[in-house]
């Protein structure tokens, strides 16, 4: 699992903080990743849903719940957010 910025593939300037929540087997089972790169792994079987909080610098916040799936390889999909640009001096 991987957060990016949409412009740049590898620019993660916005982002402040992405709060993981897995299946509760997995332990710990929810995870604060505070630094890039934003990802995580681990491995497992089965497909479930993860919880998905992405706090940017400047305090807003989105929710995703995206289905997890070990068994079908590149289970990757986009998800969008409004942003807003910062203001320039």
């Amino acid at each position: 699992m991987f957060v990016r910025d949409g412009d740049n593939v590898g620019d993660v300037a916005h982002l402040k903080e992405v709060i993981v929540k897995l299946h509760p087997t997995f332990k710990p089972n929810t995870i604060s990743l505070t630094s890039p790169p934003f990802e995580l792994s681990r491995k497992g079987w089965g497909t479930f849903p993860i919880e998905l909080k992405i706090v940017l610098n400047d305090g807003q916040t989105h929710k995703v719940i995206h289905d997890l799936s070990f068994d079908t390889p590149k289970n990757a999909k986009i998800y969008k957010f409004p942003f807003k640009k910062p203001s320039v001096w």
